[in-house]
């Protein structure tokens, strides 16, 4: 098994690959990505690739030849990258991606993150969609998404390897760059009047397990990874010490200017987590997958607000140690 993942310098892509570096069944491990990975690889080779540059992705996945493609090259707008960068890194990158692996003629499963935003939030959906929910986004992020995912999945059919879709619940923790986290640690939050919708949320951690899991079992499959509990935005301002502000929907966007200005920016994909909520069921999910999120919604809100005692780098155990 020749393992290749893209998104190797982000907080989870590399996380990915310590979990496949402490699996002996793993043969040989790359990846690439705009950045170096957050933690000390041992057997992964990581390539500095631009997404932009299909010449340099082509090169790096036909030297390779890999087996199976794990697709973390995911740029949510707000978090490292514009909204702008983040649509032309991701689309543009995933095109140059699936392209080689149509040439390569090695790969026999692909795996690729994805988010609860490709359900959308219209009038009339279901605020706890399942699986079988129809792909209908409401945001530029969960366009970006829903796209990937009919990529892959064309990729797949062409090439006659399987697919699995993890669609994850807005990811973050201590470090990891995130929109919503960098709102919510603002000492003074504007926020929708009551009522509050309800949220779930999905820890790093739990999201690059259900990656290795589903990268080394080849799952054909679309699943959603989500935290058990659910939380609103004063139920979690209120576990961090923030003050809310509550304003109107006219104010909201105002305020969504002024949260810019003060380097907090709300994406859309966000403001609609925070007005019409963002849930999902994933207990078939955890089935296939054969573990639960170690993380819950409320505890990784509590991570959000402790980000500062929290050790980055250090010596940790491997991954797949009980």
């Amino acid at each position: 098994m020749r393992v290749f993942v893209t998104g190797m310098g982000g907080e989870i892509g590399t996380r990915v690959a310590r979990h496949l570096e402490a699996d002996d069944k793993i043969d040989a491990i790359a990846g690439m990505d705009l950045e170096p990975p957050r933690r000390m690889l041992l057997r992964a080779a990581y390539h500095y690739v631009d997404p932009l540059d299909r010449v340099k992705v082509s090169k790096v996945i036909h030297d390779f030849k890999p087996t199976v493609v794990v697709h973390m090259g995911i740029y949510e707008p707000h978090s490292r990258s514009t909204p702008e960068q983040a649509e032309s890194r991701t689309e543009n990158g995933t095109a140059a991606l699936l392209d080689a692996c149509r040439s390569v003629g090695t790969v026999e499963h692909l795996a690729v993150r994805s988010g609860l935003e490709v359900y959308g939030r219209r009038k009339g959906s279901s605020e706890c969609p399942d699986e079988s929910a129809p792909v209908a986004p409401t945001t530029r992020f969960g366009t970006i998404l829903a796209g990937v995912e009919a990529a892959t999945r064309e990729a797949g059919a062409d090439i006659g390897a399987s697919v699995f879709r993890l669609r994850c619940a807005p990811v973050t923790g201590a470090h990891l760059p995130s929109p919503l986290a960098r709102y919510l640690r603002m000492p003074l939050v504007p926020v929708p009047l009551p009522p509050a919708k309800q949220f779930s949320l999905v820890h790093v951690d739990d999201v690059a397990h259900a990656m290795y899991v589903a990268a080394t079992l080849g799952l054909e499959d679309t699943l959603n990874l989500v935290a058990e509990d659910t939380i609103n935005v004063y139920r979690a301002l209120r576990r961090g010490k923030r003050l809310p502000l509550p304003v109107l929907g006219p104010t909201l966007r105002l305020t969504r200017m002024i949260t810019e200005l003060l380097g907090s920016p709300l994406p859309d994909h966000t403001l609609e987590l925070l007005t019409r909520g963002r849930m999902a069921t994933s207990r078939r999910g955890h089935e296939v997958l054969g573990f639960t999120p170690q993380h819950s919604t409320s505890s990784i809100i509590d991570e959000i607000y402790d980000w500062s005692t929290k050790t980055y780098m250090g010596s940790e155990p491997s991954p797949n140690t009980p």
